[in-house]
Protein backbone atom coordinates (compact mmCIF):
# COMPACT_ATOMS: atom_id res chain seq x y z
CA UNK A 1 0.00 0.00 0.00
CA UNK A 2 1.28 3.59 -0.81
CA UNK A 3 2.42 5.85 1.83
CA UNK A 4 0.45 9.00 1.81
CA UNK A 5 3.44 10.87 0.14
CA UNK A 6 3.54 8.50 -2.58
CA UNK A 7 -0.16 9.08 -3.16
CA UNK A 8 0.78 12.80 -3.15
CA UNK A 9 3.60 12.75 -5.78
CA UNK A 10 1.60 10.29 -8.11
CA UNK A 11 -1.46 12.98 -7.98
CA UNK A 12 1.26 15.45 -8.78
CA UNK A 13 2.59 13.70 -11.54
CA UNK A 14 -1.08 12.73 -12.77
CA UNK A 15 -2.02 16.39 -12.36
CA UNK A 16 1.20 17.61 -14.78
CA UNK A 17 0.15 15.46 -17.11
CA UNK A 18 -3.08 16.35 -17.84
CA UNK A 19 -2.11 19.79 -17.64
CA UNK A 20 1.10 19.01 -20.08
CA UNK A 21 -2.53 17.49 -22.63
CA UNK A 22 -4.35 20.88 -21.97
CA UNK A 23 -1.29 22.58 -22.95
CA UNK A 24 -0.70 20.65 -26.14
CA UNK A 25 -4.43 20.19 -27.23
CA UNK A 26 -4.51 24.54 -26.31
CA UNK A 27 -1.62 24.83 -28.69
CA UNK A 28 -3.16 22.60 -31.34
CA UNK A 29 -5.82 24.48 -31.54
CA UNK A 30 -3.97 27.79 -31.68
CA UNK A 31 -2.06 26.32 -34.51
CA UNK A 32 -5.27 25.57 -36.04
CA UNK A 33 -6.89 28.72 -36.10
CA UNK A 34 -3.50 30.59 -36.70
CA UNK A 35 -3.01 29.05 -40.22
CA UNK A 36 -6.83 29.19 -40.93
CA UNK A 37 -6.76 32.61 -40.31
CA UNK A 38 -3.56 33.18 -42.51
CA UNK A 39 -5.09 31.46 -45.39
CA UNK A 40 -7.94 33.52 -44.92
CA UNK A 41 -6.19 36.28 -45.03
CA UNK A 42 -4.05 35.26 -47.76
CA UNK A 43 -7.22 35.17 -50.28
CA UNK A 44 -8.73 38.30 -48.63
CA UNK A 45 -5.40 39.79 -49.72
CA UNK A 46 -5.17 38.29 -53.19
CA UNK A 47 -9.14 39.02 -53.89
CA UNK A 48 -8.09 43.04 -53.15
CA UNK A 49 -5.50 42.86 -55.49
CA UNK A 50 -6.98 40.26 -58.01
CA UNK A 51 -7.18 41.85 -61.94
CA UNK A 52 -10.42 41.38 -63.31
CA UNK A 53 -11.60 41.62 -67.15
CA UNK A 54 -14.85 42.54 -68.32
CA UNK A 55 -16.73 42.92 -71.33
CA UNK A 56 -16.82 46.99 -70.96
CA UNK A 57 -20.95 47.87 -71.31
CA UNK A 58 -20.39 51.44 -71.61
CA UNK A 59 -18.12 51.46 -74.58
CA UNK A 60 -19.04 50.80 -78.04
CA UNK A 61 -21.14 47.25 -78.28
CA UNK A 62 -19.12 44.27 -79.42
CA UNK A 63 -19.49 44.38 -83.40
CA UNK A 64 -17.59 42.25 -86.30
CA UNK A 65 -16.77 43.88 -89.61
CA UNK A 66 -16.65 41.41 -92.38
CA UNK A 67 -14.92 41.85 -95.63
CA UNK A 68 -17.12 40.98 -99.32
CA UNK A 69 -15.74 37.85 -100.34
CA UNK A 70 -14.98 36.36 -97.08
CA UNK A 71 -16.43 34.35 -94.18
CA UNK A 72 -13.65 35.54 -91.80
CA UNK A 73 -13.61 39.26 -90.24
CA UNK A 74 -12.65 41.62 -87.60
CA UNK A 75 -14.17 41.39 -83.82
CA UNK A 76 -14.23 44.43 -81.87
CA UNK A 77 -14.60 44.72 -78.46
CA UNK A 78 -14.01 47.26 -75.34
CA UNK A 79 -12.64 45.50 -72.13
CA UNK A 80 -12.32 47.06 -68.50
CA UNK A 81 -10.36 45.72 -65.83
CA UNK A 82 -12.89 46.47 -63.15
CA UNK A 83 -10.62 44.64 -60.55
CA UNK A 84 -8.67 46.43 -57.84
CA UNK A 85 -4.88 44.68 -59.42
CA UNK A 86 -3.15 45.35 -62.56
CA UNK A 87 -3.88 42.54 -65.46
CA UNK A 88 -0.51 41.42 -66.47
CA UNK A 89 0.77 39.70 -69.66
CA UNK A 90 -2.81 39.74 -70.73
CA UNK A 91 -3.67 37.44 -74.09
CA UNK A 92 -6.80 36.43 -76.08
CA UNK A 93 -8.31 34.60 -78.36
CA UNK A 94 -11.78 34.01 -80.11
CA UNK A 95 -13.35 30.32 -80.75
CA UNK A 96 -15.99 31.11 -83.36
CA UNK A 97 -18.80 28.15 -83.94
CA UNK A 98 -21.63 27.62 -86.58
CA UNK A 99 -23.78 24.74 -87.79
CA UNK A 100 -21.20 22.72 -88.63
CA UNK A 101 -17.62 24.04 -87.83
CA UNK A 102 -15.53 25.66 -85.05
CA UNK A 103 -12.53 28.10 -85.59
CA UNK A 104 -10.21 29.17 -83.25
CA UNK A 105 -7.69 32.75 -84.00
CA UNK A 106 -4.60 33.22 -83.34
CA UNK A 107 -3.33 34.84 -80.09
CA UNK A 108 -3.64 38.70 -79.74
CA UNK A 109 -1.45 39.93 -77.21
CA UNK A 110 -2.80 42.63 -75.16
CA UNK A 111 -0.32 43.57 -72.44
CA UNK A 112 -1.08 45.11 -69.13
CA UNK A 113 -4.11 46.58 -68.00
CA UNK A 114 -4.31 48.63 -65.04
CA UNK A 115 -7.23 48.83 -62.56
CA UNK A 116 -9.99 50.55 -63.49
CA UNK A 117 -8.48 50.97 -67.07
CA UNK A 118 -10.27 50.26 -70.30
CA UNK A 119 -8.87 48.79 -73.87
CA UNK A 120 -10.24 48.30 -77.50
CA UNK A 121 -9.42 44.96 -78.52
CA UNK A 122 -9.54 43.82 -82.60
CA UNK A 123 -8.95 40.38 -83.51
CA UNK A 124 -9.16 39.39 -86.83
CA UNK A 125 -9.51 36.08 -88.73
CA UNK A 126 -12.69 35.37 -86.93
CA UNK A 127 -15.11 32.56 -88.43
CA UNK A 128 -18.25 34.56 -89.59
CA UNK A 129 -20.55 33.17 -91.22
CA UNK A 130 -22.70 30.09 -91.32
CA UNK A 131 -22.54 28.36 -94.61
CA UNK A 132 -23.74 24.98 -93.17
CA UNK A 133 -27.18 25.39 -94.73
CA UNK A 134 -28.89 24.20 -91.68
CA UNK A 135 -32.59 24.60 -90.78
CA UNK A 136 -31.15 26.00 -87.65
CA UNK A 137 -28.04 28.71 -88.18
CA UNK A 138 -25.97 30.58 -85.79
CA UNK A 139 -22.80 31.88 -84.83
CA UNK A 140 -21.23 32.06 -81.14
CA UNK A 141 -18.07 34.14 -80.71
CA UNK A 142 -16.40 32.53 -77.45
CA UNK A 143 -13.98 35.36 -76.61
CA UNK A 144 -11.19 34.25 -73.83
CA UNK A 145 -8.71 36.73 -72.15
CA UNK A 146 -5.85 35.09 -70.25
CA UNK A 147 -3.61 37.44 -67.18
CA UNK A 148 -2.03 37.21 -64.18
CA UNK A 149 -1.62 39.28 -61.09
CA UNK A 150 1.20 40.53 -59.05
CA UNK A 151 1.62 37.28 -57.40
CA UNK A 152 1.63 35.90 -60.75
CA UNK A 153 -1.48 33.73 -60.18
CA UNK A 154 -3.67 32.90 -63.73
CA UNK A 155 -7.17 34.04 -64.08
CA UNK A 156 -9.31 33.74 -67.38
CA UNK A 157 -12.28 35.55 -68.23
CA UNK A 158 -14.67 34.53 -71.18
CA UNK A 159 -17.40 36.89 -73.49
CA UNK A 160 -19.95 34.80 -74.88
CA UNK A 161 -21.18 37.11 -77.89
CA UNK A 162 -23.32 35.87 -80.73
CA UNK A 163 -24.85 36.88 -83.86
CA UNK A 164 -28.55 37.67 -83.94
CA UNK A 165 -28.35 37.36 -87.53
CA UNK A 166 -27.37 33.91 -86.83
CA UNK A 167 -24.91 34.09 -88.90
CA UNK A 168 -26.63 34.22 -92.34
CA UNK A 169 -25.07 35.88 -95.80
CA UNK A 170 -25.07 39.85 -94.94
CA UNK A 171 -25.64 42.82 -97.03
CA UNK A 172 -22.39 44.85 -97.50
CA UNK A 173 -22.07 48.69 -98.16
CA UNK A 174 -20.44 49.79 -101.20
CA UNK A 175 -17.15 49.65 -99.65
CA UNK A 176 -17.77 45.66 -99.66
CA UNK A 177 -17.89 45.74 -96.10
CA UNK A 178 -20.61 44.34 -93.57
CA UNK A 179 -20.68 45.71 -89.54
CA UNK A 180 -22.55 43.61 -87.61
CA UNK A 181 -23.76 44.32 -84.07
CA UNK A 182 -23.03 41.34 -81.86
CA UNK A 183 -25.49 40.22 -79.06
CA UNK A 184 -23.72 40.04 -74.95
CA UNK A 185 -24.98 36.64 -73.88
CA UNK A 186 -22.33 36.25 -71.16
CA UNK A 187 -19.41 36.40 -69.15
CA UNK A 188 -17.48 34.04 -66.78
CA UNK A 189 -14.66 34.83 -64.70
CA UNK A 190 -12.37 32.01 -62.85
CA UNK A 191 -9.20 31.54 -61.41
CA UNK A 192 -6.34 29.01 -63.21
CA UNK A 193 -4.58 28.79 -66.97
CA UNK A 194 -7.70 27.71 -68.52
CA UNK A 195 -11.68 28.05 -68.27
CA UNK A 196 -13.60 24.88 -68.37
CA UNK A 197 -14.27 22.76 -71.25
CA UNK A 198 -17.30 24.07 -73.53
CA UNK A 199 -20.38 21.90 -73.91
CA UNK A 200 -23.39 21.59 -76.24
CA UNK A 201 -26.30 20.16 -74.57
CA UNK A 202 -29.93 19.45 -76.57
CA UNK A 203 -32.73 18.54 -74.89
CA UNK A 204 -36.36 17.59 -76.30
CA UNK A 205 -39.81 19.04 -75.07
CA UNK A 206 -41.86 22.39 -75.11
CA UNK A 207 -40.13 25.95 -76.83
CA UNK A 208 -38.14 27.72 -74.32
CA UNK A 209 -39.83 30.42 -72.35
CA UNK A 210 -38.55 33.93 -71.75
CA UNK A 211 -38.74 33.48 -68.52
CA UNK A 212 -36.26 30.33 -69.14
CA UNK A 213 -34.13 32.29 -71.26
CA UNK A 214 -33.72 34.77 -69.09
CA UNK A 215 -32.89 31.80 -66.06
CA UNK A 216 -29.67 30.25 -68.90
CA UNK A 217 -28.77 33.32 -69.37
CA UNK A 218 -28.41 34.81 -65.56
CA UNK A 219 -26.31 31.44 -65.41
CA UNK A 220 -23.97 32.02 -68.04
CA UNK A 221 -25.57 29.31 -70.21
CA UNK A 222 -25.78 30.70 -74.14
CA UNK A 223 -28.86 29.57 -75.79
CA UNK A 224 -28.13 28.38 -79.23
CA UNK A 225 -31.18 27.53 -81.12
CA UNK A 226 -34.29 25.64 -80.96
CA UNK A 227 -36.38 23.93 -83.81
CA UNK A 228 -39.05 21.13 -84.44
CA UNK A 229 -37.61 17.62 -85.69
CA UNK A 230 -40.56 14.84 -86.50
CA UNK A 231 -43.02 17.02 -84.47
CA UNK A 232 -41.06 17.46 -81.43
CA UNK A 233 -39.33 21.24 -80.50
CA UNK A 234 -35.43 20.38 -79.67
CA UNK A 235 -33.10 23.36 -77.67
CA UNK A 236 -29.30 23.84 -77.75
CA UNK A 237 -27.12 25.57 -75.56
CA UNK A 238 -23.47 26.30 -74.63
CA UNK A 239 -21.63 26.28 -71.44
CA UNK A 240 -18.99 25.45 -69.37
CA UNK A 241 -18.32 22.43 -67.35
CA UNK A 242 -16.26 19.89 -66.28
CA UNK A 243 -17.95 17.11 -67.75
CA UNK A 244 -20.81 15.93 -69.41
CA UNK A 245 -22.65 15.05 -66.48
CA UNK A 246 -21.87 18.32 -64.79
CA UNK A 247 -23.39 19.94 -67.92
CA UNK A 248 -26.52 18.42 -68.05
CA UNK A 249 -26.78 19.22 -63.98
CA UNK A 250 -25.96 22.58 -64.64
CA UNK A 251 -28.73 23.11 -67.12
CA UNK A 252 -31.92 20.90 -65.22
CA UNK A 253 -30.97 22.94 -62.03
CA UNK A 254 -31.99 26.13 -63.95
CA UNK A 255 -34.66 24.91 -65.83
CA UNK A 256 -36.26 23.44 -62.76
CA UNK A 257 -36.70 19.44 -62.13
CA UNK A 258 -40.97 19.92 -63.27
CA UNK A 259 -39.58 21.80 -66.50
CA UNK A 260 -41.13 19.61 -69.14
CA UNK A 261 -37.61 18.15 -71.10
CA UNK A 262 -36.05 15.05 -71.58
CA UNK A 263 -33.40 13.49 -73.93
CA UNK A 264 -30.91 15.38 -72.61
CA UNK A 265 -27.24 14.98 -74.14
CA UNK A 266 -23.98 16.72 -73.60
CA UNK A 267 -21.15 16.78 -76.03
CA UNK A 268 -17.65 18.65 -76.06
CA UNK A 269 -17.98 21.37 -78.30
CA UNK A 270 -15.55 23.53 -80.31
CA UNK A 271 -11.35 22.74 -79.43
CA UNK A 272 -10.62 22.68 -75.61
CA UNK A 273 -9.54 26.15 -74.87
CA UNK A 274 -5.45 26.56 -74.63
CA UNK A 275 -3.53 25.53 -71.73
CA UNK A 276 -0.68 27.27 -70.61
CA UNK A 277 0.31 24.87 -67.77
CA UNK A 278 3.12 26.26 -65.33
CA UNK A 279 6.36 24.35 -65.10
CA UNK A 280 6.75 22.16 -62.29
CA UNK A 281 9.66 21.61 -59.52
CA UNK A 282 11.10 19.02 -61.17
CA UNK A 283 10.93 20.77 -64.92
CA UNK A 284 12.24 24.23 -62.61
CA UNK A 285 15.14 21.42 -61.00
CA UNK A 286 15.79 19.95 -64.52
CA UNK A 287 16.41 23.23 -66.20
CA UNK A 288 18.60 24.84 -63.35
CA UNK A 289 20.90 21.85 -63.82
CA UNK A 290 21.05 21.76 -68.18
CA UNK A 291 22.16 25.92 -67.26
CA UNK A 292 24.62 24.44 -64.45
CA UNK A 293 25.74 22.14 -67.16
CA UNK A 294 26.57 24.40 -69.58
CA UNK A 295 28.13 26.96 -67.97
CA UNK A 296 30.56 24.07 -66.23
CA UNK A 297 31.51 22.61 -69.81
CA UNK A 298 31.64 26.48 -71.35
CA UNK A 299 34.66 27.01 -68.36
CA UNK A 300 35.88 23.31 -69.07
CA UNK A 301 36.18 24.62 -73.43
CA UNK A 302 37.57 27.95 -72.60
CA UNK A 303 40.60 26.81 -70.06
CA UNK A 304 41.56 24.10 -72.48
CA UNK A 305 41.45 26.60 -75.34
CA UNK A 306 43.54 28.82 -73.20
Amino acid sequence: MLAVSEWWTVGSDLAVAAGTIGLAWFTWRLARQTRTLAVETGEDVRAGARPVLLDAAQGRPPHIVLQEGSNFGEVFLDIVNAGHGPALNAFTYVQAATANETRATDLTIIGNLPPGETLAVRIGGVLGTDVSGSDAPYLSLRMIFGYSNLANRTHYSVVLLSDPGHGLPRTFDTNGQADIRLDRDATEVGEGPAPQQQWRVTFRGAALTHNQLVKLRADAIEYVSGHEVAGTHSSSVFLSAHSAKDAIARVQAVLGPRAPFAGYDARPFQSPPLLFEKPSRSDKAATVVRRWRARVSGVFKRRKAG
